[in-house]
């Protein structure tokens, strides 16, 4: 199946590219060896400026149960340091490698807050489904994606993690709500999520400095606290040292205990793979230049 491009994304997709279905004869492979080679120079040019990563979430998971892609993802995901993060933004302002491209909140309008970066490989195209009813301005670019998250120390104690709880799920509908992106299993929060976009950004943040304050001396480690998934709490010796799986034909870092990361992610049956019914691509088209 192909699929003509939708007018949301005139200029974003160059003429003549034709997209086609993720369930099309071999589209998903051509999907696994565009990222693998992108996959290859994000890693190389990490490496080359010393700026620490491990594989994360899907991508962890792949390697553990897979090793290398999980055979009906997408894309690649990347976890660093909050501060290590700040020496990517920084390099990054001094070039990248060939083929790729990088997308923040700051350069494309169309990226939500906890999204904080993601190389895009130039030439490939991947749309989801919404994109065909999107409102608003188009996308910098819609390349396969290799994103990088951020870890940081996460508050201690009960009554501040609660707190830190409720601030990422706010900032996360606030952030939906203005990128029109609500999931439908928050769509019973709609009429709030409209009213947290008009909460001014100051606002918020001068919550992330507290929270982020009240972590400073924490044992414990966890997605940033503008990033909504709330499971991880890791300690120093379960992410260091990091330790190198295989990824296909590369050798790539890991947490030092994968088995205590994927278990918060995914529970601890996670080397179990999912029902057919749930082996599904995040974007619905790709197309290829």
């Amino acid at each position: 199946m192909t699929m003509r491009i939708p007018p949301s994304l005139n200029g974003v997709i160059p003429h003549g590219i034709t997209l086609q279905s993720a369930q099309a004869p071999g589209a998903m492979a051509m999907v696994h060896e565009a990222l693998m080679r992108g996959l290859r120079a994000v890693s190389e040019y990490l490496d080359d400026h010393h700026i620490e990563f491990w594989l994360d979430s899907g991508t962890l998971l792949g390697a553990r149960r897979h090793g290398g892609l999980i055979p009906w993802d997408d894309d690649v995901d990347l976890a660093m340091t909050r501060d290590s993060f700040q020496t990517l933004l920084s390099t990054v302002a001094q070039g990248l490698p060939p083929d790729l491209s990088w997308t923040t909140p700051v350069n494309d309008p169309t990226q939500p807050g906890f999204l904080p970066g993601k190389f895009r490989i130039d030439g490939t195209y991947a749309v989801e489904q919404a994109w065909f009813h999107h409102r608003g301005p188009p996308p910098d670019s819609l390349g396969l994606s290799i994103d990088v998250f951020t870890v940081e120390r996460i508050p201690r104690g009960a009554l501040a993690r609660r707190l830190a709880r409720r601030y990422r799920y706010e900032y996360y509908l606030r952030e939906t709500a203005t990128h029109h992106r609500i999931a439908a299993r928050h769509r019973k929060d709609r009429v709030h999520a409209g009213a947290l976009r008009a909460v001014p950004d100051a606002v918020f943040a001068a919550s992330h400095a507290r929270l982020r304050s009240a972590s400073s001396d924490s044992a414990t480690w966890g997605y940033s606290l503008n990033q909504p998934w709330d499971q991880l709490e890791l300690r120093d010796q379960d992410l260091w040292p990091l330790e190198m799986l295989p990824f296909g034909d590369l050798l790539l870092p890991s947490p030092s205990n994968s088995d205590r990361y994927l278990s918060q992610l995914y529970g601890s049956d996670f080397l179990t793979p999912p029902a057919p019914a749930a082996r599904r691509p995040h974007n619905a088209f790709f197309g290829f230049s």
